[in-house]
């Protein structure tokens, strides 16, 4: 079973979307359209940045997954950006649109971590973070 999202253009289909990924219940089509729905928003944030993923294929009580590289069956549609690595490159997810993020939501992706930095200008960071964890 699968659910369809019709976003723009685009349809995204989230393969097993009652997977519970919450224990109180919230699925993937769950997150999905949480996702869809705050699309404008979150992207102001994160577009046209390299991100981490955090992924929870078992929901959030089973084991994390950080992913650096968008996997090779990712859609051509989803954006990426090459980024330089200690042993060669890395291939980054980039979210610039609301497919992408509904896309990501059917991988179990809870998470996303951007770079301070655009992919356009990786060298310069356009963010300042402050960490007052002591």
């Amino acid at each position: 079973m699968s659910a369809s999202f019709r976003l723009g253009r685009r349809t995204v289909e989230i393969s097993r979307p009652d997977k519970p990924l919450f224990p109180s219940g919230i699925t993937k089509a769950d997150l999905a359209g949480y996702y869809e729905q705050v699309a404008a928003t979150m992207l102001r944030h994160i577009a046209r940045r390299p991100l981490n993923l955090e992924r929870y294929p078992d929901g959030i009580e089973g084991p994390r997954i950080i992913q650096q590289h968008a996997s090779k069956h990712f859609p051509g549609w989803i954006g990426r950006v090459v980024v330089p690595a200690r042993d060669g490159t890395v291939e980054h997810v980039v979210a610039n649109d609301a497919a992408t993020l509904v896309y990501l939501a059917g991988q179990a992706c809870i998470t996303f971590h951007p770079w301070l930095s655009r992919s356009d200008k990786l060298d310069r960071p356009d963010r300042l973070v402050i960490d007052l964890g002591l």
